[in-house]
């Protein structure tokens, strides 16, 4: 019984880490241009890059709590045009989901448990080289 205990903790440790870092900024509203700036048309960044961006500079940001919203975070990858961002942040928030909703059921074997703590480790691997490709740096899980 103590050994899932310790790996349930230590999977909501790297659950909630995961989850502040990519949920914070689902509930972002971008900044509105200003006035000089409206004359000068520049496309938009893609968002999936621009998650990448915010998940970066969230990281840095402690003490500041995250809206967990998922339908909201899977939006912003899945609108992505970069292929392996948007391949990697659906799949990443897939994971946190389905992670969560392991780990807040007691009944949960712990194989199950610990697999999906594993399949959050590879999404967040997979997160972070789609990143990096653009030259974004996110941080490693906890350990």
């Amino acid at each position: 019984m103590g050994r899932k205990w310790f790996i349930i903790l230590s999977g909501m440790a790297v659950l909630f880490f995961a989850m502040f870092t990519v949920f914070a900024f689902a509930a972002d509203k971008p900044s509105s241009p200003s006035k000089e700036m409206k004359s000068v048309v520049q496309p938009a960044p893609d968002s999936g890059v621009v998650a990448c961006e915010e998940m970066a500079q969230r990281y840095s940001m402690p003490g500041a709590k995250p809206k967990l919203n998922y339908d909201q975070a899977r939006a912003k990858f899945a609108s992505s045009k970069v292929l392996e961002i948007r391949d990697a942040g659906v799949n990443l928030v897939d994971v946190i989901q389905r992670v969560d909703q392991a780990l807040s059921n007691d009944d949960t074997p712990l194989a199950t448990s610990l697999g999906a703590v594993m399949a959050l480790r590879i999404a967040w691997e997979d997160m972070q080289t789609a990143c990096g490709k653009h030259g974004i740096d996110l941080p490693d899980l906890p350990a």
